[in-house]
């Protein structure tokens, strides 16, 4: 059996394609992982990191709601808010995935 290397352009997608069966494998954050639709990833490995990752954060000067993309951004500036969100790991940002991702009414 030949094997290829396949790049995504993002984690993401490298994410997709491991959920979608179409690699066998693939590098991505735990943090997306930790998104990935249930049973469909398998952590076989993990690299320590000594360093914290730090995500930015912006509006976005296309958003459709201005005001509260800022008061979400300053609220998270909020030295309590981040130590609480912090401590959340990956429920913080499941959290954050549902609300600017909710599930379709269709």
């Amino acid at each position: 059996m030949q094997h290829k290397l396949i790049i995504g352009d993002t984690v993401k997608q490298s994410l997709v394609y491991v959920e979608r069966g179409e690699v066998d494998a693939g590098f991505v954050f735990i943090t997306d992982v930790n998104t990935a639709t249930p049973d469909t990833i398998e952590i076989v490995s993990s690299v320590p990191v000594s360093e914290t990752i730090y995500y930015p954060i912006a509006v976005v000067t296309s958003t459709q709601h201005p005001i509260e993309s800022q008061i979400f951004v300053d609220l998270s500036r909020e030295k309590k808010v981040a130590q609480y969100w912090s401590s959340m790991g990956s429920q913080f940002q499941n959290m954050i995935l549902k609300m600017f991702n909710p599930p379709s009414t269709k």
